[in-house]
């Protein structure tokens, strides 16, 4: 009997004091899975690069059509993974906050890339696009013809009147 109970006293210790290292090894298993979704990320995402260099060379309509549907394939994958990266992410923070500590103070955040974001880092034109953007954005449209430059203001006044509030101009707006 006494056998018994030492046993039990001593398996039970056991367990209480191999429940640390049980948590430690799940946290290394979420930690495993964060960078297993990191690097199908990257992956998906080179996939996506060598897929959108293929159609920039393609003159050929039936296989442009087949890289795009496998583009968009690749985007809605790669958006799936995010989620399912954000998730295990959330699961960690919450649930095994003690551990990792040192890589919350980090704040690395991975936020899913558009397509477009991805086609502007591959070849010249997006390159050139990025560029011209900046110039823009810098001296304001320089160099356009007479008619671009009309035409550029009449979308900005659209715009502003697209974003006023529509009132009857009948009724009266008293203010204090």
């Amino acid at each position: 009997m006494r056998s018994i109970k030492k046993y039990l006293l001593v398996s039970f210790g056991f367990v209480v004091l191999s429940a640390p290292t049980a948590s430690a090894d799940i946290y290394r298993i979420h930690a495993a899975n964060l960078e297993a979704y990191q690097a199908a990320i990257n992956a998906a995402e080179e996939e996506i690069k060598a897929l959108l260099v293929r159609k920039h060379h393609t003159m050929d309509s039936k296989e442009l059509q087949l890289l795009l549907a496998d583009i968009v394939k690749k985007d809605a994958e790669v958006k799936k993974i995010y989620e399912d990266y954000r998730k295990e992410r959330v699961h960690m923070k919450s649930r095994h906050p003690e551990e990792g500590d040192e890589s919350e103070r980090k704040y690395t955040q991975l936020k899913p890339r558009t397509i477009e974001q991805i086609a502007t880092e591959i070849g010249i034109d997006g390159k050139l696009d990025k560029i011209k953007k900046k110039i823009r954005q810098k001296y304001g449209e320089v160099g356009l013809s007479e008619v671009e430059k009309k035409r550029l203001e009449r979308e900005k006044i659209k715009a502003q009147e697209e974003d006023k509030p529509k009132v009857d101009p009948r009724r009266v707006i008293l203010r204090k």
